[in-house]
């Protein structure tokens, strides 16, 4: 008997043991620290985390699935965050996506909707990203994110937590749209995670990558590791840095700053001091006592001659701007130009304008009238406005005498508008950009890719013929196609469409390998419901297995 509680006693201290044991090597226990904000002020007012969902972060770090130590991490920075603190926040979520194709919708999608933050709300929003799925579409969650911010005001703190691996598109280029658009009042923080790969080339990359993003937040980044803000004193570094600012020293009054501290006061805040305020106890503008002031600029309504000047504008004794913009006004934006001469009201802090206040980045013909045809040439210079997509044309913006030659030819046939050298009355694609092969039917073909039967593979030789299609597409920036596949008779539909979906497939991979946004590319396979030529002769079956290109308006 004895033996038998000793054998007992054994097992229960080795169980002790094992389990002190698992526990010292699983993740430590996260206590947050109290921020009190007792010499901090909050420094922003919006917060939006970008999380890197994608199929990669299935993979282990540190004993734990990526995904599930990326939401760790997130967690333990909603538990540090102040309660003090009054925030608006959201939460957003890429990866979900599988084909480039795919609206934006598809890759990416709000977990936690803008609005008034909780750390309760926020908490069940995160444990909602379960699983991680498709591609890593980081360039199209930070332009979504984008759009997420309209809803907020003031400054606001994007933290994008990834791996840094990107497949498909440029995420510094959409950090800078990102910054180009808020400007001042956005500011960028990076949470690297581990990339779980031995490749010490390839970690390096990623963590270069997620820096790069963070710098273009410009006076306010930070980029860090998530394994170096873990514990509770790290990460309370981290929160700190991120939403809160020294609060300055508070000063004894002065005289030279509170003209009314020898004057009896200024009992109702209206900046009129008491021995002189006729109305002492009730905040007014003429002297203390209220009047109506609809723009609420101190001058009464009855002696405003400018009584809708915007808010903050300093004004004359007659209610009217003063500076540059007197009389004119105002600047309601702040850019630079009056509103009375101002073509884009609005402009967002720090963007660069021209002479009408628009966007001089983004918009080179901003103030111009636009350019209507995108053919480079802004409208107020285009002496042909309406030109087709990808035509060629000269400073004037309109086709060069040779195309006008060409397009002569046509007669009284409707012309030829894409300069295709296929008359409009017979062109089923009249709006060919300038420099592509068309076929008989006016569509721009790949001229020398047509494919063996039953396959779907680009043969080196015709290398050439689709970076001719590259070069086109990056003269026409604003140019986005639809790559079609087509097969001959050969077969069913049912076997021909999926075999047509491979082809343009295959095209599409070729022009992102290249360089070309896959945002700029949409594909479809129509097996052999649209042939080119008869599929009675071999030549003519040989025609209809090809790939066709067409603009999208």
């Amino acid at each position: 008997m004895k033996t038998y509680w000793k054998v007992v006693f054994l097992v229960m201290i080795s169980t002790l043991l094992v389990s002190c044991a698992a526990h010292q090597k699983g993740q430590a226990i996260f206590k947050p620290q109290d921020l009190s904000t007792d010499g901090y002020v909050q420094k922003v007012d919006n917060f939006l985390v970008i999380l890197d969902a994608s199929g990669s972060k299935q993979n282990m770090v540190e004993g734990m699935r990526k995904l599930e130590y990326a939401k760790d991490i997130i967690s333990r920075m909603n538990q540090t965050i102040p309660r003090s603190l009054t925030l608006n926040s959201a939460l957003r979520r890429y990866g979900k996506g599988t084909k480039t194709s795919q609206p934006p919708e598809m890759k990416t999608e709000q977990v936690y909707v803008p609005g008034q933050y909780s750390k309760a709300r926020f908490d069940d929003a995160l444990a909602m990203v379960k699983k991680p799925d498709g591609l890593t579409f980081m360039e199209t969650g930070i332009d979504a994110s984008s759009d997420d911010l309209k809803s907020f005001s003031g400054k606001t703190a994007v933290i994008l937590v990834s791996d840094g691996k990107v497949h498909f598109g440029d995420p510094v280029q959409a950090a800078e749209r990102l910054k180009s658009r808020y400007g001042e009042n956005v500011c960028i923080h990076t949470i690297w995670v581990p990339s779980g790969t031995a490749d010490i080339n390839q970690v390096a990359k990623n963590k270069k990558l997620m820096e790069e993003i963070a710098k273009i937040g410009g006076a306010c980044w930070s980029s860090v590791e998530a394994g170096n803000i873990k514990s509770d004193r790290e990460m309370a570094g981290f929160v700190k840095k991120v939403f809160l600012k020294e609060k300055p020293p508070e000063r004894e009054p002065l005289a030279e700053i509170d003209p009314c501290l020898k004057k009896g006061g200024d009992t109702d805040g209206d900046r009129f001091c008491n021995d002189e305020d006729d109305c002492p106890n009730v905040a007014g503008n003429v002297r203390g006592c209220p009047c109506a002031d609809t723009d609420k600029d101190g001058v009464c309504n009855d002696a405003d001659d400018c009584p809708n000047t915007p808010r903050g504008v300093a004004v004359d004794g007659r209610g009217c701007p003063v500076g540059p913009c007197a009389g004119r006004g105002g600047d309601t934006d702040n850019d630079g130009v009056c509103d009375d001469a101002d073509k884009c009201p609005g402009t967002l802090p720090g963007v660069i304008v021209d002479g009408n206040g628009c966007d001089m980045v983004t918009d080179p013909c901003a103030g111009r009238g636009g350019d209507s045809d995108n053919d480079g040439v802004c409208d107020d210079a285009d002496a042909c406005p309406n030109t087709p997509p990808g035509t060629v044309v000269d400073a004037s913006g309109c086709p060069p005498e040779r195309v006008r030659e060409i397009a002569s030819l046509c007669g009284d046939r409707g012309g030829d508008a894409d300069a295709d050298t296929v008359c409009d009355d017979v062109d089923d694609c009249p709006n060919t950009p300038g420099g592509a092969g068309v076929n008989a039917r006016g569509c721009w073909i790949i001229e020398n890719l047509l494919f063996d039967y039953d396959k779907a593979i680009i043969r080196t030789k015709y290398y050439p013929d689709l970076d001719n299609v590259v070069e086109i597409l990056l003269q026409n920036p604003y140019l986005n196609i639809e790559i079609q596949g087509h097969t001959c008779n050969i077969g069913s539909q049912k076997y021909n469409k999926p075999l047509s979906d491979r082809r343009a497939k295959a095209v599409v991979k070729y022009l992102i390998d290249r360089g070309i946004p896959a945002e700029r590319l949409r594909w479809e396979g129509y097996g052999l419901l649209n042939p080119a030529a008869s599929n009675k002769t071999e030549e003519g079956r040989e025609l209809n297995r090809r790939v066709e290109l067409h603009p999208l308006r």
